[in-house]
């Protein structure tokens, strides 16, 4: 049977066999199979949401083979790939499916709250959203860390699986104390029975200073439990005459706390970097965890392959600016222009912004006028601006409500503007990201049922990373970005895996933006060519 062959032999050679097999071919067999040999049920779930969570999850069992076997052999790992390209299942498939076995998720300490799995990323949208992922396997039990308030510790019983932030994490605890000794206990009651730890948006937490320390905390502590693990574990199986050599050993190293390094921007070290010496986060990993086994997609630090890039530069290029330098008239002395050089920086400042914001209108108008949706569809055409800060993420709000309910030949009740910064109320945050995830239809004018309805995510980097807006088709930088890798992150919400697949990123440049677009359009140009 499939399915069995599968569960039995290695995970590559799985997934592997699976990426051959007709996808609604290989769903239907399964089923049958798990129904005829009434496989337990943990299996049989976490079999079944595999294959069926997303249509587009052979191209990532293809794609991402050397990580499911590392990950499934309980070694540490640092698994970095382009972004879009579906790093989240290609770890969560992998840990879930090795933890979901056939015998219930038993305490083999006196910690019940401690989960097997523990996942840290950076911010809390990521939590919201790891825990939607994961919540389309039914028996996997999740939760956040800290515990929920106002529910009590006995109904949420023994998570599989918790998701944190690091501030969230020290929080929980170490509620009431912020010493490291105090930290470094409390993490040894957590991690009683956890066998993996997740770090995502790796690169992001091992660059911060506090987190860093954190995951160096988390390490430390777990390597005195393997090491405790270890003794305890060797002793019983010395004792048993039933194993072989081989067998012994083999339980000896899965003993181990796995820590799995996930990002899509995480540089190479240099061979000749001193790893002690050095603060790139990839090598602060290596120097935490030795025996780190790297996962490396050929196209990590790229944008995704179907993804349009567009620059539009809002100033004019044979502008010359008046000097200050004094002219000679009649042999006295006046100066060119009274304009100082920071007002006339903030006048052509104030003349991009205008710019931009004619362009921004522009396109909303030509995407309702030109390309209409139907009103019958039951997904919105969506859009993300990203500016840099959250006033102005406010102003635009503003801007395109008032333009949408006065210009002519648009429809104002299908234009729907979604702001998001970091500052609004977590409530409200959590709504807006649920509404744009879902890609939720607000209803449409009686009067102009023909124009389609357009979802516009106004965001800071608060949204940049991680997040999975499967149906988003254009992503526009309102602000340039000040790095390359926060124009991959940006970009990178658009053309994802289980999404349109293809998606279009306008950038907006401004004069002082020139040097960072040409390193840009040089990025983007490596990975056409590559």
């Amino acid at each position: 049977m499939l399915i069995r062959r599968c569960l039995q032999t290695s995970a590559e050679q799985a997934w592997r066999s699976l990426a051959g097999k007709d996808h609604a071919e290989f769903v239907t067999a399964a089923m049958r199979n798990l129904r005829i040999n009434k496989t337990p049920s943990r299996v049989q779930e976490a079999v079944r949401l595999v294959f069926v969570l997303r249509p587009t999850l052979l191209t990532i069992v293809e794609r991402h083979c050397q990580t499911a076997s590392v990950l499934s052999s309980g070694a540490s790992a640092i698994v970095t790939a382009s972004t879009g390209s579906g790093k989240t299942l290609a770890y969560l498939i992998p840990t879930l499916s090795k933890h979901c076995s056939a015998e219930p998720h038993t305490r083999t300490h006196s910690n019940q709250y401690s989960p097997k799995v523990l996942i840290l990323t950076p911010s809390q949208p990521l939590v919201l959203q790891l825990l939607r992922v994961v919540s389309a396997f039914p028996q996997v039990s999740a939760t956040t860390f800290p515990f929920p308030e106002g529910v009590p510790r006995r109904s949420i019983g023994s998570p599989l699986l918790a998701v944190s932030t690091p501030s969230s994490l020290i929080t929980g605890v170490s509620p009431m104390s912020k010493s490291q000794i105090k930290i470094r206990k409390g993490l040894q009651a957590l991690l009683e029975n956890t066998e993996t730890v997740i770090i995502d948006e790796a690169d992001q937490i091992m660059g911060d200073k506090s987190s860093s320390q954190l995951i160096s905390d988390l390490v430390s502590v777990a390597k005195r439990i393997s090491k405790r693990r270890a003794e305890t574990t060797a002793a019983e199986v010395e004792s048993s005459q039933a194993l072989e050599n081989e067998q012994k050993q083999a339980v000896r190293v899965n003993t181990d706390i796995q820590f799995v390094f996930v990002a899509a921007t995480l540089e190479p070290v240099p061979v000749e970097t001193n790893l002690k010496k050095s603060h790139l986060p990839r090598a602060k990993i290596m120097k935490l965890v030795p025996n780190v086994v790297s996962c490396d997609e050929n196209a990590v630090n790229t944008p995704p392959p179907n993804l349009k890039h567009s620059f539009i530069k809002v100033f004019n290029e044979n502008e010359v600016m008046p000097t200050q330098e004094p002219q000679t008239d009649g042999g006295v002395a006046t100066p060119k222009s009274d304009v100082s050089e920071e007002d006339q920086k903030l006048a052509r400042l104030n003349d991009e912004f205008e710019a931009k914001v004619r362009l921004l209108l522009q396109a909303i108008k030509l995407q309702q006028t030109s390309e209409k949706i139907s009103s019958a569809s039951d997904k919105p055409e969506q859009w993300i601006v990203f500016c840099t800060e959250t006033k102005t993420v406010q102003y635009l709000a503003q801007e395109i409500e008032k333009w949408a309910a006065t210009e002519a030949g648009i429809d104002g009740d299908a234009i729907q503007t979604l702001a998001l910064y970091r500052h609004i109320p977590e409530q409200e945050r959590w709504a807006i990201l649920h509404q744009f995830s879902q890609g939720t239809v607000p209803q449409l004018s009686k009067t102009n049922t023909a124009v389609g309805t357009h979802q516009i995510l106004l965001t800071t980097d608060f949204a940049a990373r991680g997040m999975d807006f499967a149906n988003v088709s254009k992503v526009i930088l309102f602000d340039f970005s000040a790095t390359p890798e926060q124009y991959l992150h940006r970009t990178g919400r658009t053309a994802r895996e289980g999404g349109h697949g293809h998606g279009e990123a306008i950038s907006f440049v401004g004069k002082d933006d020139t040097k960072m677009m040409a390193r840009i359009e040089a990025l983007v140009r490596r990975e056409r060519t590559a």
